[in-house]
């Protein structure tokens, strides 16, 4: 009996002093509050600021920031409140007797714990932001095209003669700036809305084209591979005259093209295959042999102060603007490209001197001449940008060839050079500046954007910015076609920029340059058109093969050279003079092995060597300690070898990128802490081909700045790659030992593309034996199993991309829960996994029929793809299962023929665009809860037998 008294009397007793400790304790409890409210109030400020910071600097913040900001702020208020009420007890008497005390007491301590819970998240770099993702480049139609009743019927004729089948040329014309560009990425995007074609694809031609420029950007439009030099053209024919039906968009033809020799069949048998073109030229539509030309004209007087207006802003509606805005918009004589651009440089303006100066500035240009007044107001567009950092872009982006898709790499390491990118601490935050620079000239008009994150200029505002950076103050010399001997020597010596775009300029011994700060021999033409330049080994030729050993010995103050798309063999002696150089870029010097001059430029900041011949880094290259940014992807040799002293001198390195690595480790694992601070990589250990995953591949190549593609033989990594994996965005992952993918030491919280290939003992994703607890994350697995210590939804809560291919004995992916909660998933792939069963293995801990199980939603899901999975049978076990994908625009199942039941809800439909198949025998027997679902994807089928 005394057991069971003390038994229960025990718990009554520690109850009862817990609780007078609350009285008791009563001051240091309200201390330890005010304590907690300083500790609060100082990490409160010190995230903000960061935050802040991050936002300048072009960056996203996460949730999970914004959450604890919140809740910060609840708890400081609630718990300032607390002391305040606090505050008023005088006396110990007082409170006993009215209980304050106990109940204050109580509030406190909880509080107390509280604060100090939330004080235990800490955020650093890898956890506060995301830089701004850069957008690969897409057609639309511009808001001020469809504003206009004009340019809608003149949309609707090409329209109409596209879907003529007598037609298959249409060519486009009408002065520089009134608008073909625009209308053609109109009309893109309206027969991809009505699906007028399956596949459209744009590539711009310029004044100079090159031919196998072309047939290389068309190539990659269509994921299509050429097989030799002498019979590209059949082979691009031979594609193009497919079953699909297929329009090409050929921008900026200034001569006439022979279509045949680029292997384009127009006028084929059913014209499957049509072309639409712009020119500036009326006579270049009947050199074309068009069927149908039509004319982009110049805005009406209506329609050209609507345009203006909506650019300039409500201030023109003021009567003391509204007639002098009316008399600048009358200058425009309805070019859109000048209206637009002054307009956005006068939006919002309310100086009316500002206006009227505008006005009589464009009254000076020669009247008889629309183009002078187009050029006056480009001009007036740059006088208003308001730093010189801007203006400084502008004119740099200038020194590319006309029609040039600009890397925002190669002009990030113009900008460095000369140091133009300031108030920065670090190489992230200058690409962020650089990055919001761009848009505020793109959303100037002044630039447009490319491809792949590029940046292109138009033509006119080219013309414009060279006239500019010509200008005695801007010492720019942007020349093509013109030798050295036909310049002046006070012409050279006054120069600080020089830009030389062609490949035959016959280059002196050397030249008096004393105030050269940026020369760039960059053979631009050839490249600038196509992204990827897969086949640019085969059809590369440059005349600058040797540049001459004394060349750069008067250049004593470079800054910035740029020798890249050359066929130089060696680096001439006289580089080792450059010692002010921070900027040295050498990409696609494919016959270039030896870079030893290069070690003695002690400054150095930035080396770029894409696509170069190196094999071996030598190991003096350590003494480049200045060294930030070190990149040396899709090299020419096998493998490139850098040595672990030379990676361990690299002290500053904040930027790192290069494939086919062999043995790269620090030379001890003390040496990895300058690495642990940085931002940007893409590393490449063994050799690897992703060509069969074409949106992982152009994401690898653009929008992740964190990746690393481990080919590996066991799952053993370097001390160097456990450093990077925390901060990896992309992980590709071969290796024939690993058996799931937490086998890996490492967890990566913010992993956002996961490619998991050709892994031979992958059974599955996720061991049976790791659960989504809330607890350590501590899991027992096998013995010979070592598991993350993060629970799988931790790992994966990121994740937008996922591709696993090619895995033979791959049995199922992960438990159905950890599906459920890929909140964030845009994409999935799964294919050629010849055993797979099941995607997604039952939870155990969820009971049969419950709501959580039988349900998954992907609301930013696009794409879900099961391509050559013979034996697969379901989604999962549950015959209940139903997925919604409200935002789906493609679903792809191919070679899946035990596959019986799509689980798809009634939102997985409403956005779907195509449902691409291979039988459509499986199709008819597929099992449906839902009929409707059915009917509606009929109506999407695309039938390609080939898996």
């Amino acid at each position: 009996m005394e057991a069971v008294a003390g038994g229960v009397t025990a718990p009554v007793f520690a109850h009862g002093e817990r609780e007078l400790n609350y009285i008791c304790r009563f001051k240091r409890n309200i201390k330890d509050l005010g304590d907690n409210i300083a500790a609060l109030e100082a990490n409160r400020k010190d995230v903000r600021s960061r935050v802040d910071a991050a936002r300048n600097n072009n960056h996203l913040i996460r949730k999970t920031v914004d959450t604890w900001l919140e809740q910060a702020d609840r708890l400081f208020e609630e718990a300032t409140q607390l002391k305040s009420e606090a505050g008023d007890i005088n006396s110990w008497w007082k409170g006993w007797v009215t209980c304050s005390r106990f109940c204050l007491g109580r509030k406190a301590a909880k509080k107390n714990v509280d604060i100090q819970k939330h004080l235990e998240e800490k955020f650093d770099e890898n956890n506060l932001s995301d830089p701004r993702p850069i957008q690969s480049y897409e057609p639309e139609p511009d808001g001020d095209f469809k504003t206009f009743a004009s340019r809608e019927a003149t949309k609707s004729e090409v329209i109409a003669a596209l879907k003529n089948d007598k037609i298959s040329l249409v060519g486009i014309f009408g002065m520089p700036g009134v608008g073909k560009t625009m209308l053609m990425q109109a009309v893109m995007a309206q027969v991809k809305k009505e699906k007028v074609f399956d596949e459209v694809v744009m590539v711009v031609v310029s004044q100079k084209p090159v031919l196998e420029t072309i047939q290389d950007a068309i190539a990659e439009k269509l994921d299509l591979k050429f097989k030799g030099k002498s019979i590209r053209a059949e082979e691009l024919r031979e594609r193009l005259n497919q079953e699909r039906k297929t329009l090409l968009c050929l921008d900026d033809v200034w001569e006439r093209m022979e279509l045949v020799e680029v292997g384009i069949p127009y006028k084929n048998a059913g014209n499957r295959c049509k072309v639409i073109f712009t020119t500036r030229n009326q006579g270049e539509c009947e050199r074309m042999e068009m069927d149908k030309k039509i004319e982009v004209k110049v805005l009406s007087e209506v329609d050209s102060w609507d345009l203006f207006r909506s650019k300039a802003g409500s201030v023109v509606d003021s009567s003391v603007f509204e007639t002098v805005a009316g008399n600048i918009v009358k200058e425009f004589k309805g070019l859109p490209l000048a209206i637009v651009t002054l307009g956005l440089a006068l939006r919002n303006k309310d100086d009316i001197a500002v206006w009227d100066d505008t006005l009589a500035r464009l009254q000076t240009s020669i009247y008889d001449e629309k183009m002078e007044r187009v050029n006056a107001s480009i001009r007036l567009s740059y006088d208003f940008l308001k730093d010189e950092t801007t203006k400084m872009c502008f004119l740099f982006c200038c020194m590319f060839p006309e029609d040039c898709q600009i890397p925002t790499d190669v002009l990030f390491g113009y900008m460095m050079g000369e140091k133009l990118i300031r108030n920065v601490d670090t190489f992230e935050q200058a690409r962020n500046r650089l990055q919001a620079t761009v848009e505020k000239l793109t959303s100037a008009g002044l630039l447009l954007k490319g491809d792949y994150g590029r940046i292109m200029m138009h033509d006119v505002v080219r013309d414009v910015a060279v006239s500019i950076a010509c200008e005695e103050t801007n010492e720019f010399i942007v020349k093509a076609k013109i030798s050295f001997d036909e310049w002046s020597d006070m012409e050279l010596e006054k120069c600080k920029r020089l830009s030389l775009m062609d490949k035959n300029i016959r280059y002196p011994s050397q030249i008096k340059a004393p105030n050269l700060l940026t020369l760039s021999l960059n053979n631009f033409n050839d490249l600038h058109e196509f992204p990827f330049k897969y086949f640019h080994d085969l059809f590369f030729f440059s005349s600058l093969n040797e540049i001459p050993s004394n060349f750069f010995q008067e250049m004593t103050n470079l800054l910035t050279l740029d020798l890249s798309n050359t066929n130089i063999r060696s680096l001439p002696t006289s580089l080792s003079s450059l010692t002010n150089l921070r900027t040295l870029h050498l990409n696609n010097c494919s016959e270039l092995k030896n870079i030893s001059p290069v070690v003695k430029l002690n400054r150095l900041e930035i080396l770029c060597l894409n696509e170069s011949g190196i094999e071996i880094f030598p190991e003096e290259m350590g003494s480049l300690t200045c060294l930030k940014s070190l990149n040396f992807l899709r090299t020419k040799p096998p493998y490139t070898t850098i040595s672990p002293k030379v990676i361990s001198r690299l002290l500053r390195l904040e930027e790192f990128s290069g494939n086919y690595i062999e043995n790269l480790q620090f030379s001890s694992e003390n040496d990895s802490s300058p690495w642990k601070k940085i931002t940007r990589f893409k590393i490449s250990l063994g050799k690897y081909d992703i060509s069969h995953l074409r949106d992982i591949r152009q994401m690898e190549r653009t929008e992740f700045r964190r990746s690393l593609i481990l080919t590996l033989s066991s799952i053993s990594i370097s001390h160097l790659i456990q450093v990077l994996l925390p901060k990896t965005m992309l992980l590709y992952l071969k290796c024939k030992g690993i058996e799931n993918v937490l086998q890996l030491d490492k967890i990566v919280p913010n992993l956002r593309m996961l490619a998991v290939d050709n892994c031979g003992k992958l059974i599955t994703l996720i061991p049976e034996s790791v659960r989504d607890d809330v607890g350590d994350g501590v899991e027992q697995g096998s013995s010979s199993t070592r598991l993350c210590y993060s629970p799988p939804s931790r790992i994966f809560h990121n994740l937008t991309h996922l591709a696993i291919t090619n895995c033979p004995k791959l049995k199922h992916l992960f438990p159905l829960r950890v599906f459920q909660l890929l909140s964030k998933l845009e994409m999935m792939v799964v294919q050629n996994c010849s055993a797979l069963e099941i995607l997604f293995r039952d939870d155990s801990d969820i009971e049969s029929g419950d709501l959580e199980r039988d349900k998954a939603s992907h609301h930013l899901l696009k794409a879900f793809v099961l391509l050559g999975l013979p034996k697969l049978s379901s989604f999962s076990g549950s015959d209940s299962l139903v997925v919604d994908w409200p935002s789906a625009k493609s679903l792809t199942v191919k070679g899946c023929p035990n596959l019986k039941r799509l689980p798809l809800g009634t939102h997985s439909v409403p956005k779907l665009e195509t449902f691409t198949i291979s039988d459509q025998e499986w199709f008819n027997k597929l099992e449906w809860d839902d009929q409707r679902i059915k009917a509606e994807l009929q109506t999407l089928l695309v039938l390609e037998v080939k898996c």
